[in-house]
């Protein structure tokens, strides 16, 4: 793979496992299975946003980070956006990435599987 292409496959790498250590790692070492869907009783309110909440944690990124999530004011989840990369990179991607994750964690986490690998068995 080369230039972009090798890039872009590095990034997503670095990004999938940052997910696995951040949201699946269990108190032991281990790794969780899975998270639950639900988060204060509604699924995926832990993962969706609203395009108002965009530029309520994003404001003069907003328009950018809409674009490039494909996000709209209807939604694409039960009224909310699931957010996927579906238009131009926006140059701030990074701090776009950097404020929702913080805003994230400010929300409810949805529990973890109880049942989890033990270290060094995968």
């Amino acid at each position: 793979m080369a230039g972009l292409g090798r890039a872009l496959f590095e990034r997503t790498t670095r990004e999938t496992l940052d997910f696995c250590l951040r949201e699946l790692a269990a108190p032991d070492g281990g790794f969780c299975s899975s998270l639950d869907a639900d988060s204060e009783g509604v699924e995926g309110r832990f993962y969706v946003w609203t395009a108002a909440a965009l530029r309520e944690e994003l404001g003069e990124l907003a328009p950018g980070a809409i674009e490039y999530f494909g996000a709209s004011e209807h939604g694409n989840f039960e009224g909310s956006n699931v957010l996927e990369a579906r238009g131009r990179q926006p140059a701030a991607r990074e701090e776009i990435r950097a404020r929702l994750l913080a805003a994230r964690a400010r929300r409810t986490r949805p529990r973890l599987t109880t049942s989890a690998s033990p270290p060094g068995t995968r």
